[in-house]
């Protein structure tokens, strides 16, 4: 999805902007501290850009310090990371496709697409699973996260596991229930849901602007999609839970070198996607390794951790009101920072509904029950 962004000075948001060899290297960095009210912020980003200095001297394309970014800096094809709420360490890495300069030389505008969506159209390895269960308007947002999956993990196609033998009826029955709560979340609405988070800078005539957001679904498609999802996966949910569903096949092919890898894979697919969103797996692999070790981050959403942002947004809000809420309250307290999370926790429930869907194909297969 792409977007406009116009930059101006003093707008209380941090902007970087990477430049990268032929081999992926970072070879010049540029960053404008636009927090001019935020002392502590500058003193961070002072360090931070010794740090760097430190660490590009001498690279090929030696770096070029950190002026003002003006028009003249930005190049098709390059990459800007907008750094915004506490610390500024909610991060959105975005690959600038467009410049237009404004009326001085520290306004213009930027078009922009995240740079995780640029490996779009990627070529499926198989058709999203359960597709033909999907609402009517899902089969967009089926295929955009599908070609994430595939782009990030190369999951093997789930329709060619073989049916099992010697399946007790207690491991059927198990088996029988996460493959029955897969297809129902497989109808929800909210899995149409195919929205970017965006961000809009604007400062003219004096006014300056700064909004970010995301048009999410309804409140009553999340409650739903929460407490389904949560069935599948919350491991204290023996019946339904992917952990339990995925255990028992491996325990039915461990002896079996060529299909025991396969359910290995699916697993730790499940586990890096509770580690880091889709988005920052994707976006990590399309810039260098060390990337990561940047802070305030670079990476998309590197900052954040799906797993916990299950506990904050199901028991502060979606499902129960625990302790949690309080953890909730301070996401919340400024706007934007409050959208960041809650796209990062939609779109993480999002790719691992998919993940979910894809290993119940498996499960169905190895039943005998595709037919």
């Amino acid at each position: 999805m792409r977007q406009t962004i116009t930059v101006g000075p003093s707008l209380g948001w941090s902007c970087s902007q990477l430049k990268l060899n032929a081999a992926g290297d970072v070879v010049a960095f540029y960053a404008s501290d636009m927090v001019n009210s935020n002392r502590a912020a500058r003193r961070l980003a002072q360090r931070e850009e010794a740090r760097r200095a430190r660490r590009h001297t001498g690279a090929q394309g030696a770096n070029l310090g950190a002026p003002p970014m003006s028009p003249q800096m930005f190049e098709d094809g390059q990459y800007l990371t907008i750094n915004s709420g506490p610390d500024d360490m909610n991060a959105s890495c975005r690959m600038i496709t467009r410049k237009v300069a404004g009326a001085t030389p520290f306004d213009y505008e930027l078009e922009t697409v995240a740079l995780e969506d640029t490996v779009h159209p990627v070529e499926l390895m198989f058709e999203p699973p359960h597709a033909e269960l999907a609402a009517d308007a899902a089969a967009e947002a089926f295929q955009v996260v599908w070609e994430k999956l595939t782009y990030a993990f190369r999951l093997p196609d789930p329709a060619q596991f073989p049916a099992l033998d010697e399946i007790t009826d207690e491991d059927r029955e198990k088996l029988c229930h996460y493959t029955t709560v897969c297809r129902k979340l497989a109808g929800y609405s909210a899995l149409s849901f195919t929205g970017a988070f965006t961000v809009k800078w604007t400062a003219r005539a004096g006014v300056q602007e700064q909004w970010m957001g995301v048009e999410f679904p309804p409140d009553e498609q999340m409650v739903a999609l929460a407490a389904r999802f949560r069935q599948l996966n919350n491991e204290r949910d023996k019946l339904t839970a992917f952990s339990s569903a995925s255990g028992t096949i491996m325990r039915l092919v461990r002896d079996r070198p060529d299909l025991a890898p396969v359910v290995k894979q699916w697993r730790e697919a499940r586990a890096a996607l509770l580690n880091r969103t889709l988005s920052t797996v994707v976006c990590s692999m399309l810039l260098p390794a060390h990337a990561m070790e940047y802070e305030p981050p670079i990476i998309s959403y590197g900052n954040l951790k799906p797993s916990d942002l299950f506990t904050t947004f199901f028991y502060a809000d979606l499902l129960h009101v625990t302790d949690s809420a309080a953890d909730l309250v301070e996401i919340q307290s400024d706007e934007g920072n409050g959208v960041y999370h809650l796209y990062g926790f939609l779109s993480s429930v999002l790719a691992l509904t998919h993940l979910y869907l894809g290993f119940a194909v498996l499960v169905e297969h190895a039943l005998g029950d595709s037919g």
